[in-house]
């Protein structure tokens, strides 16, 4: 019977401090009366008032005093004394026998000193002090009292808190829980648990464990349940059951009942898949590690210092030459296997580290292979452990073999000398910098370009050493130059004839330089830059004097081919006669080569002028709608001829301060491309835009587009996109090398997008200051 009740016990323990009953006992303890109090001087005050009303109810009940009994004072009193305390109520006290003397003993409203008044008033002011001290006792009965509920309720909701705190504590236990009796039956299990078996914890409860983990009609084998039931002690196994479909820790620890009686026990079991994995990963790690130690030529050993035991993995092994199944690891086997020359410096290393109690020794030494005699280069590094005292206990190293990297290193080196002997040889200055721009190495010949030594230069920024402007005679911020540009872009950089930046000597002399600026990429990072410079001071005069020659040339050119184009004009009119139709045909064709060769002329002149720096600029009011639709009007004929397709969108029309002679060559340059390299029946859209201060002319066509690579080269002078040149052989690469420059003059940008295939869109932006509508 004593087994059953501990049983129920068991299985009804969880339920107790949520009962019916619990929850009762908690309303009736939180309604406990207050005990209200008084402080001063309201409770002086409140004698004083209550003796006040007691004389005012008494003279009003009773007109005669002969029936005013003294006893209608003691409830005020007594209230007095219970609100607020002894000095209240013995002020009430003297109060209510003064009032008593005074109003109710004969004579009346007069003060009475007979013996039977005296002997009265003495009476009531000890009737009164005994009432006065029972109110303080019974005061104090209640408070005592009402503390006892306090801390019962406390009490009470300590115990609530406790038991909720617990029932989350063992449903957040990510660990399977639950509590069974002796005969396997659960009486409560864990979230967690009933999550596993997919189902509600209340519809475990009752349930054999074995029923509900395993399907079956008995207990698992191997189930630790099963010995602790018999040895009354702590099991832990681990269970695979493929009906649960992983592997758990079980464990199982005994409860027993306030007489030592076994009830039970509480069964917590820990999924180890993960541990299972772990454990399979680290073979398989060791395994890769020992794959990686062979890879690296990587060794490791441990020597504890205690017991005097070495142990060495299977790579020192190899690198010393040795078998490990047929050779012990001492030191005294290490140290015979170091080459002698090294021997005792590296005894020395080790025994010094170990005597002056340092953290870690390194050193590279050579070693002798036992049965081959070949001599390896290694660098080892040991770890010291040591206790709470200091004192070392163990030495945790390991051992690499170098060799072959001391021999490559040796290869570098001797390359090294020989590229820093070819780089120091060739006549341009190379420069290289870090992804900050500070000088990493330089050759004779930069060093000669700025005019200071070596050792002034490595370590100091690029910019700083040669300030540049560009070819308007304006300084170059640092983030504008080739090296810094091809440090940001990741991208070769460069300036040459036609777009050269200017060195600023110390004596503030100009130096034309084209700069070649590639940046060093290791690993998909910009690890630094490396930087030629050529001084092109006589490629730039060469060019001057071929830019006065091209102007003196075209000048000269301009006139007989005038000649040449009049007298063909007038031959085909007829004026010396009637001409056949053969002679027509070879008139028309030197007549437009002509007019051909006039057109290569004019661009001709406007780049030297513009190179030579005598191209005027005339600002002037020009209506830009208008100027469009006029310039659209003399290529009319062109675009009829392909039967192109012309959109024009201008807006609001603007009146703008601009060279006419600049917007004819940038408009004529830009729609002649675009019919020239748009098939029949395409469309050519012309539109403006006001954006901020700038005017914006759109121009875009549907022709065959610009390849990305050739997007930043067709304003170079001379360049053609090998797609264009296949859809027309007409063209020198010069005409938009011409626009860009002239726009340049005045301040204006040009650039293009495009899409192979699909067209291209230039845009030209023109600043407008002071836009007048």
């Amino acid at each position: 019977m004593k087994n059953q009740n501990s049983e129920a016990n068991l299985i009804s323990n969880h339920k107790k401090l949520s009962s019916p009953f619990h929850s009762i006992i908690m309303k009736k303890s939180a309604a406990a009366l207050p005990l209200p109090r008084l402080k001063p001087p309201f409770s002086y005050f409140s004698a004083l008032l209550a003796v006040l009303l007691v004389i005012i109810l008494q003279n009003t009940l009773f007109p005669d005093p002969t029936l005013a009994p003294f006893i209608f004072f003691f409830p005020a009193i007594y209230l007095v004394s219970f609100l607020g305390g002894w000095s209240p109520g013995l002020l009430a006290v003297v109060l209510s026998a003064l009032a008593g003397n005074f109003f109710f003993v004969a004579p009346y409203q007069s003060w009475s000193f007979s013996f039977e008044a005296l002997i009265a008033t003495f009476l009531f002011t000890l009737s009164s002090l005994i009432l006065v001290s029972l109110s303080l006792y019974f005061r104090s009965v209640l408070a005592n009292f009402d503390g006892v509920i306090g801390e019962r309720v406390k009490a009470e909701a300590d115990v609530k808190r406790a038991n909720e705190e617990w029932n989350r504590t063992f449903d957040a236990i990510s660990d399977l829980v639950f509590i069974q009796d002796k005969n396997f039956v659960i009486v409560r299990a864990n979230r967690a648990f009933a999550e596993m078996i997919k189902l509600n914890p209340e519809n475990i409860i009752g349930k054999k464990c074995y029923e509900v983990l395993h399907k079956s009609d008995k207990h698992w084998p191997s189930c630790p349940f099963e010995k602790t039931r018999v040895d009354k002690k702590t099991h832990t196994e681990e269970v695979f059951d493929p009906k649960i479909g992983r592997p758990l820790l079980v464990t199982t620890s005994p409860i027993f009942g306030p007489e030592s009686e076994f009830l039970g026990s509480v069964h917590i079991a820990k999924d180890i898949t993960e541990l299972k994995q772990s454990e399979a990963a680290l073979s398989k790690s060791e395994e890769g590690m020992q794959r990686a130690q062979a890879i690296a030529h990587l060794g490791s050993w441990e020597l504890d210092l205690v017991n005097n035991k070495l142990a060495w993995s299977n790579e020192v092994y190899r690198i010393f030459g040795l078998e490990p199944r047929e050779f012990g690891a001492t030191y005294e086997a290490f140290l015979d296997a170091v080459h002698p020359d090294d021997r005792e410096l590296v005894h020395a290393a080790y025994s010094d580290s170990v005597r002056q109690g340092k953290d870690f020794y390194e050193i590279e030494h050579r070693v002798v292979r036992k049965l081959s005699g070949e001599i390896r280069i290694v660098y080892e590094k040991c770890q010291h452990a040591k206790d709470k005292s200091g004192r070392i206990i163990r030495s945790i190293g390991m051992i690499h073999d170098i060799t072959d990297r001391k021999r490559m290193e040796e290869r570098l080196r001797m390359e090294m000398t020989k590229a820093e002997a070819l780089l120091f040889s060739i006549g341009d200055g190379v420069v290289a910098v870090d992804p900050a721009g500070k000088i990493l190495f330089i050759n004779q010949a930069f060093a000669e370009l700025v005019k200071k030594s070596k050792d002034n230069l490595l370590g100091e920024r690029l910019d700083k050493i040669v300030p540049m402007e560009d070819g308007k005679g304006r300084k170059l911020p640092p983030d504008s130059t080739p090296v810094f540009l091809a440090l940001a872009k990741g991208q070769k950089i460069s300036s040459n004839i036609f777009s050269p930046t200017n060195y600023i000597s110390q004596n503030g002399s100009l130096m034309p330089l084209a700069i070649t600026a590639t940046p060093v990429i290791l690993d998909g990072a910009i690890i630094g830059a490396i930087a030629v410079y050529r001084d092109i001071s006589k490629e730039k005069a060469i060019d001057q004097a071929k830019t006065e020659f091209v102007s003196l040339a075209s000048h000269q050119l301009r006139t007989p081919l005038s000649s040449i184009a009049l007298s063909t004009e007038l031959l085909l009119r007829g004026t010396a006669g009637e001409l056949s139709s053969e002679q027509k045909k070879y008139l028309s064709e030197a007549y437009n080569s002509t007019k051909i060769m006039a057109e290569l002329i004019k661009v001709l002149l406007n780049i030297s002028r513009i190179e030579l720096g005598t191209f005027m600029v005339q600002l002037e009011p020009i209506n830009l709608a208008e100027s469009l639709d006029y310039l659209l009007d003399e290529l009319k004929l062109q675009l009829d001829s392909k039967k192109l397709t012309l959109r024009k969108n201008y807006g609001q029309p603007s009146m703008i301060q601009f060279d006419k002679n600049i917007l004819r060559i940038t408009i004529e340059n830009l729609i002649t491309n675009a019919i020239r390299y748009t098939g029949e029946g395409g469309t050519i859209a012309v539109s403006l835009e006001e954006k901020a201060e700038e005017m914006i002319i759109k121009i875009a066509d549907t022709g065959c587009g610009i390849p990305e690579k050739d997007k930043d080269k067709i304003f170079t002078k001379l360049f053609r996109a090998e797609n264009a040149r296949l859809i027309s052989a007409d063209g020198a690469g010069l005409g938009l090398y011409l626009v860009k420059s002239l726009l340049l003059k005045v301040g204006a940008r040009i650039w293009v997008e495009s899409e192979l295939g699909k067209g291209a869109t230039f845009f030209v932006a023109i600043p407008v200051p002071g836009l007048k509508n």
